[in-house]
């Protein structure tokens, strides 16, 4: 008699597939200080404002105040002593913009130095009148350990205001980078 056939051995199991990597997806967020504007920002009035006459001229012309002539006439008007207050004007329409009267050191983050990471992280903020920085908000960044540290080191920084004519204003859009960079050797 023929000897009978072997049993098939089994199948092995196949073997799970690897895991995927997690993907994390960083978004860089808007981060704003949490302190007030110093002083509100007033509404746009079309006039003209105290400086544009000649003091003393006793003129005795009448003419509607404001904060500004390129916006259509309305019916709302304000006194000459609040067309001269503050107004937000964008960083493209300033006289003498903004300039950095103390820039504190950078502290680059351990976690940044061991991924020797290099590159930019830019932001764009607001000056006050006064020279502090309101608001920061990242156009670009680099890593969030990095994005952090520019975010506090030009909360610390002190400007010198930037100037619509002769008059300190509240600037938006005033762009900065900070740049992080492995030192050979």
């Amino acid at each position: 008699e023929p000897e009978p056939e072997p049993e098939p051995e089994p199948e092995p199991e196949p073997e799970p597939p690897p895991p995927e990597p997690e993907v994390v997806e960083y978004t860089p967020e808007v981060e704003e200080q949490t302190q007030p504007d110093p002083k509100p920002v007033p509404r746009v009035v079309q006039g003209l404002t105290a400086n544009s006459f000649a003091p003393g001229s006793g003129s005795g012309l009448k003419v509607r105040a404001g904060t500004t002539t390129n916006t259509k006439a309305t019916d709302e008007t304000m006194n000459l002593d609040d067309a001269n207050a503050f107004a937000t004007v964008p960083f493209t329409s300033l006289s003498k913009p903004p300039k950095v009267r103390y820039k504190p050191a950078l502290v680059v983050p351990d976690e940044v130095i061991a991924l020797e990471l290099q590159g930019r992280v830019e932001v764009l903020m607001t000056i006050g009148a006064d020279g502090k920085v309101l608001t920061i908000e990242l156009l670009s960044g680099l890593h969030p350990a990095a994005d952090k540290a520019c975010i506090d080191a030009m909360r610390k920084s002190r400007w010198r205001a930037g100037l619509k004519g002769d008059t300190p204003v509240i600037v938006q859009s005033v762009p900065y980078s900070c740049r992080f960079e492995m030192s050979k050797g």
